[in-house]
């Protein structure tokens, strides 16, 4: 039988698969299953767990970007996960947003059916914004972030690229 190791330390992960004829075990698991399904479900988790960059906090709240431009809709994200990392309902995030001059509008994340908060924000003027974000739920305090972006020029003249004729 085939040897399977998974490591992570250091912040890299590592995966060590000592055998062959990893053919077989794929060939086996259509017989038990008649479908490849499990065993090419089982092959991609693998991938998924090496490729995709862990973040251990808790409470985070992340722009869907960095950089907007002046007519996109600037939204946040807000996820929230107990001890066990399993997604967290029923918490208020309330965010403060500060501009550049000091100027600051409080908003708070809306609940969808995932488990994960969202608000967004239209048309803010260009500039640099840094916000704060704190999550409370039955008055007590899950965590706080914090971040920041951009929103630069609208530049209209950019949006299309194709030429059209009949303009």
């Amino acid at each position: 039988w085939p040897v399977l190791g998974f490591q992570e330390q250091a912040g890299r992960k590592n995966l060590v698969f000592v055998g062959e004829n990893l053919w077989k075990l794929r060939m086996n698991a259509f017989q038990e299953n008649n479908s490849f399904t499990y065993f090419d479900e089982w092959i991609h988790n693998w991938i998924e767990w090496l490729t995709v960059k862990s973040d251990r906090r808790r409470f985070r709240v992340i722009p869907s970007q960095r950089l907007f431009s002046g007519n996109d809709k600037v939204r946040l994200r807000g996820e929230v996960y107990d001890e066990n990392y399993k997604p967290l309902s029923g918490v208020e995030i309330q965010v403060k947003l500060k501009n550049q001059s000091g100027e600051i509008q409080e908003l708070m994340l809306n609940e969808n059916a995932d488990h994960q908060y969202t608000a967004e924000w239209i048309h803010l003027p260009e500039g640099e914004y840094s916000y704060t974000a704190e999550g409370k739920r039955q008055d007590k305090t899950i965590g706080t972030d914090r971040g920041e972006f951009t929103v630069g020029r609208s530049a209209i003249e950019y949006q299309d690229l194709q030429a059209n004729s009949g303009l």
